[in-house]
């Protein structure tokens, strides 16, 4: 865990492209697989949003 004043840009983004971007790209390109199956997509989150930083949490994590 970093305090945000010290996080580099790169650590921030790189949570969303995880969390974010990665979720947005398997749908995108899963999608026609998925429904052809009978399938389903279920996207959830952590519970860490709802937590504050002091919880151990990074904010970038958090927020994506």
């Amino acid at each position: 865990s970093k305090e945000i004043e010290k996080m580099p840009m790169e650590d921030w983004k790189r949570s969303f492209e995880i969390n974010v971007d990665g979720m947005f790209l398997i749908t995108k390109y899963m999608k026609h697989l998925i429904f052809k199956c009978h399938g389903t997509i279920i996207n959830n989150a952590s519970i860490a949003g709802m937590h504050s930083y002091v919880t151990g949490r990074s904010y970038a994590y958090s927020a994506a």
